[in-house]
């Protein structure tokens, strides 16, 4: 059973569905699929995590690796730290490189974003609980956005497939790559 102190699925989406309430005063299909998400259910249950994130095998990827971020500033668990793994490999709107210490053998992922022309770049380790909870509200709503636009725009989900297939083709060069140093 996996432990998680800073993943709180259940918080998250209560935040998300507030905040999604706040700003869309109409009828939405993301907040039509939050409803529909039972406030006991796990991720785990969910079809976009079923479908999508579970194919980001993180936990047997980086199982022989001691994971940075687990001596940095958070106190986040070794779950924690591998479901923000598998939310950032998986995100179509931010990049990473996997960073790997060789004398540590520790893993670290380094997370791009881009915003209005400013390109920000930080590592996991970096983070403050505080910023990581942030990135799991973040990175969970863009799951449940593109979810839900795939339901809505079912003609236009030969896009989104094929996204999230270069997606999973990085990851697994990613992965090559750390397994060759």
């Amino acid at each position: 059973m996996k432990h998680y102190f800073l993943f709180n699925y259940q918080a998250i989406v209560e935040e998300v569905r507030e905040k999604q309430q706040q700003e869309q005063e109409d009828d939405t299909t993301p907040i039509k699929i939050l409803d529909k998400i039972s406030p006991t259910s796990d991720i785990e249950d969910l079809p976009f995590y079923h479908d999508y994130l579970s194919r980001f095998d993180v936990e047997s990827v980086f199982a022989d690796y001691h994971l940075a971020a687990e001596d940095g500033n958070s106190v986040a668990t070794r779950d924690d730290l591998l479901m923000l793994f598998r939310f950032v490999v998986a995100s179509l709107s931010s990049s990473y490189e996997i960073v790997y210490d060789e004398e540590s053998n520790s893993v670290d992922l380094a997370i791009t974003v881009q915003s209005e022309g400013v390109s920000l770049t930080k590592s996991i380790k970096e983070l403050y609980s505080i910023q990581v909870i942030r990135l799991f509200e973040i990175y969970l709503n863009e799951q449940i956005e593109l979810y839900a636009l795939e339901c809505d725009l079912e003609e236009d989900t030969e896009e989104a497939n094929e996204d999230k297939r270069i997606q999973e083709r990085l990851f697994k060069q990613k992965v090559q790559e750390l397994r060759a140093q």
